[in-house]
């Protein structure tokens, strides 16, 4: 079944351990994080061990103000053992 993609919209986050539910949203703040236009790409610049945690990446497909809508989360590990490049970048949804 096709669907239209401006119904799509994705949405990163930061977990605090692999175990937790709880979860942080990324939102581009062109210090640390740049979230491409349509969110497909996260980039995390200047990356430290602090930023070692899970990741995800939530696509959510919904009419806007329909109640219902459908979600898929894909999650990466990111391990961050020293300063060896200057920006990371996870992408989803190749």
């Amino acid at each position: 079944m096709c669907r239209p993609l401006n119904y799509l919209s994705l949405h990163w986050y930061k977990k605090s351990s692999a175990e937790s539910i709880s979860r942080t949203r990324i939102f581009s703040d062109n210090i640390k994080y740049d979230v491409s236009r349509y969110g497909r790409v996260l980039r995390i610049r200047n990356p430290t061990r602090r930023d070692s945690s899970v990741y995800q990446c939530e696509a959510v497909f919904g009419r806007p103000g329909a109640q219902t809508s459908s979600s898929d989360v894909a999650e990466a590990f990111l391990t961050v053992h020293g300063l060896y490049f200057l920006s990371l970048i996870i992408r989803l949804f190749h």
